[in-house]
C-alpha cells in the first residue's frame, strides 16, 4: 500500500478492520469492508476480493479511513491487535500504548522502556504482551 500523506511504517489486519502506524506518530484505521452504496448491482456480495473494492483500496479518499489515533510522539513502528476490540502500539517515544478500536481512544500508556520500542507482539488469547527493542552497542 503506498501512502504517501502519512509514510506507513507497519500495518496489521483483523477481518473488518486494517490498522497503518505512521512516520508522523498517527495511526490510522481503515475499514476492509466498503459501504453497501459503493456495490453496483452486479458486485457479488461476498468477500471476493477479486470483484469488491475494500475500503482502504482507494488511499486518496480520506472518508473512508474510520479513524486517526494520535498520542504517540515519534513514528509508531509496530501494531498488534488485542483481541477484537483492542490494538496495542509502539514507538520511537519508547512507549507502548493501548487503543480501543471502535471508539479511538487511548485506554492506557505503558512506559518503562529506555529505547525507542520496535515491536509488539500479543497471544491468540489476548492476554499477554511482548515487545522488542533494539540496544545500540557503543563502538
Amino acid at each position: 500500500m503506498s501512502n504517501s500523506y502519512s509514510n506507513i511504517i507497519c500495518g496489521c489486519m483483523s477481518p473488518k478492520t486494517l490498522v497503518t502506524g505512521c512516520e508522523n506518530a498517527s495511526i490510522l484505521t481503515w475499514d476492509l469492508i466498503p459501504p453497501k452504496n459503493n456495490l453496483t448491482s452486479t458486485e457479488v456480495t461476498e468477500a471476493d476480493p477479486s470483484v469488491i473494492k475494500l475500503g482502504c483500496d482507494d488511499i486518496l479518499d480520506l472518508t473512508r479511513t474510520k479513524s486517526v489515533l494520535r498520542g504517540h510522539n515519534g513514528p509508531v513502528y509496530d501494531v498488534a491487535f488485542l483481541g477484537p476490540k483492542y490494538l496495542m502500539s509502539v514507538s520511537e517515544d519508547t512507549s507502548m500504548r493501548l487503543w480501543d478500536v471502535e471508539t479511538g481512544l487511548n485506554k492506557a500508556i505503558y512506559q518503562g522502556h529506555t529505547y525507542p520500542v520496535w515491536s509488539v507482539d500479543t497471544d491468540r488469547v489476548g492476554v499477554n504482551v511482548v515487545t522488542g527493542k533494539t540496544i545500540l552497542n557503543p563502538v
